[in-house]
Order: structure tokens, then sequence, then C-alpha cells
């Protein structure tokens, strides 16, 4: 397939509309400006570049700089950089600055309003909404993060997606190409993976993985090292290398390709293993990948392309800018959306959301990989007598526990008429937008109790934690499985002792003392067998409680099918 600088016509701007929608990459190191004109795209430059610092600088009388400025601004400024990598995060206590303290949300939002302004000095039309990308990893907290600060930066956000999505709309995969691509992403100071399929006009991202520590910084932090320089010389030198076989200053400064390529080996390694991983979530053979598109800066290096084409006998895209393509691929999604588009983008949940239940056990509601915009009900009922409310806590994870996984906010449910264990119908929906936000409904049959929250809570997972989660899963899935079937083991047989025992207080009249002394002591057994932590030997005892109970509990339904009879004529 040759791949060229994509030409729309179906995103081609009408004349006679007098709005421009744009696109922006807001990146970690750099970010991205682009809209659509006559079919091309076009990235709008700042200081002699079209790659903007994600940079801002403070000074004490209140200035604020911005980009390429806020970079090169001296020491009487405070300089922040890499904000992008906060949004959320739980553990950052924000940045002080003479005093006052930002977010990652609010400086974000002085980076989007800098690009909202480069754009209206550029662009004759009047600026009308806008695309931003985010990394596939990003949760529906950080998604939501980008919105609020894009809000305060005055930009209207029509559509949020994810970064590997848009690097293959600006390679022009959604222009009748069929098939499963991958996207290989290494940015400064984060690595993503993404595999999607192409088919009949939608646009489906079916697995990510990633890597939130992990980065072209860390090779250029090696070589930095093992030279005895600056990270920005070390940077200087491996761009250098990637067009160049050997770099040479003077007599102490002399290094080839080769020596960086064994230098930066268990990073790249490290790569290929995350993308490994992508494919098998994917549930595919990699004989199936039609090809892989490399996005990022550190991607350029030719190890990296051997390295993929070792494993792959695939096309590997990078005839297009890795810096630029995910600009231009959210400005091709913002035109789309503007004039008319015949794809469809779905992108993917990257981590399984759930309800804790009886004994701290995580009931899977929608599936980590699961297409977005989706949505997925299930039905819980209550776990006492006379219960007439239900705590629902949302969490988000693969573990099979609550307390392995994050937990994304507390509901209740009030008002749930009394009635016995089990039988009131709680109808939980949990609902995820094109944008990846996270709405959670609770209703309980047939009741005017309904309740809806959007979860939005102020903090969520940084990159290294989302990793940290996905592999703790892995690493834990067998004991985590057998410690759940444990727990659902002990929790079932609960239930039964309480609805015997509650059946014995209200009708132990209609069995002999002796027969309760039978049942009462298969239940003591029962509940010793709960500290062995063996199922089996629950299950057996269980069994055999029921089987000893049985004849009273069939005496009981007699007892009351009687009185319901009574006076019927059958």
């Amino acid at each position: 397939m040759q791949i060229e600088e994509p030409i729309r016509g179906n995103v081609q701007m009408d004349s006679e509309k007098s709005k421009v929608n744009i696109g922006i990459d807001l990146g970690t190191t750099n970010c991205v400006v682009s809209y659509i004109l006559d079919g091309k795209a076009i990235t709008i430059e700042d200081e002699g570049s079209d790659l903007i610092p994600s940079c801002v600088a403070f000074s004490k009388n209140g200035d604020i700089l911005v980009g390429k400025k806020a970079l090169l601004a001296g020491d009487d400024y405070i300089v922040i950089k890499s904000a992008k990598r906060h949004i959320a995060d739980s553990n950052f206590e924000g940045y002080n600055v003479f005093g006052k303290v930002y977010n990652s949300t609010q400086i974000s939002a002085f980076i989007l309003s800098y690009l909202k302004d480069l754009a209206i000095k550029n662009i004759s039309d009047e600026i009308g909404l806008c695309t931003i990308t985010v990394p596939a990893s990003y949760d529906d907290n950080q998604r939501n993060e980008v919105k609020i600060a894009a809000k305060i930066a005055g930009l209207e956000v029509k559509r949020i997606i994810n970064e590997p999505t848009a690097a293959a709309l600006a390679y022009g995969l959604d222009n009748g190409a069929e098939g499963i691509y991958g996207v290989y992403d290494l940015g400064g100071g984060t690595f993503d993976v993404s595999i999607l399929r192409m088919q009949k006009g939608i646009f489906r991202v079916i697995s990510t993985s990633g890597d939130g520590n992990l980065g072209g910084d860390d090779i250029d932090n090696l070589l930095a090292k093992e030279l005895s320089i600056t990270q920005k010389k070390a940077r200087q030198i491996k761009e250098f290398l990637t067009y160049n076989e050997e770099f040479s200053e003077n007599a102490d400064l002399k290094v080839n390709r080769k020596k960086l390529e064994i230098l930066s080996k268990e990073i790249i390694e490290k790569t290929i293993k995350v993308m490994v991983s992508a494919i098998e979530s994917a549930k595919i053979d990699k004989k199936a990948i039609n090809g892989f598109i490399l996005v990022g800066g550190a991607s350029r290096m030719p190890i990296i392309k051997e390295k993929i084409a070792e494993m792959l006998s695939c096309e590997i895209f990078q005839n297009l800018d890795p810096d630029k393509i995910v600009g231009i691929g959210a400005a091709i999604s913002a035109a789309g959306r503007k004039s008319g588009s015949n794809t469809i983008l779905l992108d993917v949940c990257p981590l399984s959301l759930g309800l804790e239940t009886l004994g701290g056990v995580v009931e899977k509601i929608i599936y980590r990989n699961t297409p977005i915009p989706c949505s997925a009900t299930q039905e819980f009922t209550t776990s006492h007598d006379e219960q007439t409310g239900i705590i629902l806590n949302i969490v988000q994870g693969e573990r099979e526990f609550a307390k392995d996984c994050r937990s994304l906010g507390v509901i209740t449910l009030k008002n749930i008429p009394k009635m016995a264990a089990g039988m009131a119908k709680i109808s939980v929906k949990f609902e995820i937008d094109a944008d990846g936000i996270l709405s959670v409904s609770a209703k309980e049959d047939g009741k005017d109790n309904a309740i809806d929250v959007e979860i939005c809570p102020s903090y969520g997972l940084d990159y290294k934690e989302m990793s940290d989660m996905l592999i703790s899963a892995i690493e834990n899935a067998k004991s985590d499985m057998l410690a759940k079937l444990l727990t659902q083991t002990i929790e079932n047989a609960k239930i039964s002792i309480n609805t015997i025992e509650k059946a014995i207080n209200e009708d132990g009249n209609l069995i002999s003392s002796d027969e309760i002394e039978k049942i009462e002591a298969e239940i003591e057994k029962l509940e010793h067998e709960f500290k062995t932590d063996d199922r089996d030997k629950i299950t057996t005892q269980l069994e055999i409680l029921e089987k000893t109970a049985l004849e009273f509990m069939e005496k009981r339904t007699d007892k009351y099918l009687a009185k319901a009879v009574v006076g019927t004529k059958v």
C-alpha cells in the first residue's frame, strides 16, 4: 500500500461555513495544533516550529509564558514541563508557583488556551469545535480532566479520541482500508501500543497496552550517563544517530549507532514485550496484522523498525512525521465531525469497571477492551432481611477483590421496601460515552427511587498506576480466582445458614428437638470449615447441612402452601 499525505474530499471545508474545527495533540513534551484546509492538513507554527513545547513559565510579577518562550525562560521564572504526566494523579500535590498552587489540569488549560489563540491568529475564519487526543490508556477521570482544561481555555470539545486512532486517521486508514493495524507509540516519557480493526467504515480499537514509565527519555538518560553529558546533549546525539552511523564532536565525545543500540537494548525489548501483550489481548494471530504505524519521536530509531520487522511480516508505516501525525489525525477527526464522514471511531475501555459485592468480590460489568461508547446493565439484590438501602462501591481494575482495585466512587440507593433478603431487584447500569466518561445509574425495579451519577472524582490514574494494575492482575490471576471462588462459596454457605436458622426460629415446632440439634451440629461443623480455607470441604459440609435440613424445609414449605390454598377450590 502506498501511503501519502491524506487528501479528503469528504472533510474539505465548505467555503460557505464560517467556522473551522481544529485538532489538538496535547502531548507530554510537545503539542501540535492543526486544521484541514482544502483537503490538506495544516499544522500551525509558533516561534518557527509546529512542535510547541508543553511548557508554562511564571514570573514573580505575574507574567505567564507558554510554549518555546516558556522553555527558554530565564532563571527568574518557574518553568513547568510535562504537566500531562500528573493529570488526575492522586499522589501529586501540585505545582507551587510563588506561593500559589496549580494542578495539572490548570497548567494544561494555560497550554490549551495558548494553542487556541495561535489557531485564531493563523486561521482567517472563526474557530469552531475541537478534537483533542489522549493516550489510549487514559481512564474516564483523566479524559474528564482534559475536557475541564479545555473548557477553562474557552474551547468547545466535540470529541476526545485516542492517540493511536488519530495516528491511523492521519495515514488514511479510514479511507477504504480493511484489516487489522497496530500503533507503536514511543513518546518522551510514555509508551503505548494499540491494535485496531478497520471494517466497513468502522474503526475499532480492540486492545491497548502500555508502560507509563518508559519512553525515549530513558534512552537519553542512559546515553547521558554513559558519556557523562547532559540529557539535552544526549537527545541531540540520539537524533543525529537516527540518520547517521557515527557522531563525533571531539576526541573525547565519540559514539556510533551500534553503541546506542546496545545501551537501549533493554528498553526496546520492553516495548516489544508490551506490543506482544497487546496482540495477545486482541486475541489475534500476529500474521493477521496488515500493518504497524510508528508514532513518537523516539520511534525514528532504526533498531525499532528492525525489531518489529523481525517479529511481524506486515508493512511498517513511518513515512509521515511521527511527531505530528497524532495532531494531523485530530484535525481530520475534527473536520470530519463538522462536514460529515463515513468513518465511525470506536475506542475501548482501558480497564474493567464493576461493583464490590458480598465478601469484597468484584462483579465486573464492563470489561477491559470493550469498545466505547457502550452500556451494560446488571441486576443485584439485598443480602439481609428488611434491608432498606444498598451501597454501591464502583471500582476499576482487573483484580478479583475490591481491595486490590481502585475505587472510583461510592453511591447509595435508599428507600428500598423492607422484604426478605434476595427479594429486591436492583438494576445497575454502567454507561461510557464516546469520550470515555462513565455514568452509573441504579434503580429498584418498579420503584421511583433511581439515582444517577457521573463518575468524575478529583483524582485518577497516572500511566504507571495503570501499567502496575495490569501487571498485578496478570501475576495474581490464578490466586485471585481461587480466593474469589472460596469467598463466594463461604458467602453462599452463610446465606444458607441464615435461611435455615431463621426458619428454625419461626417454625422449629415442626420438627423434634433432636432433629434441631442435628441441624445445629451440622451448622457448627460448616462454620468450622470456614476457617480451613478449603473450598471442597466447605462445599461438602454445605451439602451435608442442606441434606440434614431438607425434611424440615419441606415440612415448612408444605405448611405455607396449605395456608395459601385454604378456602380455594381446586
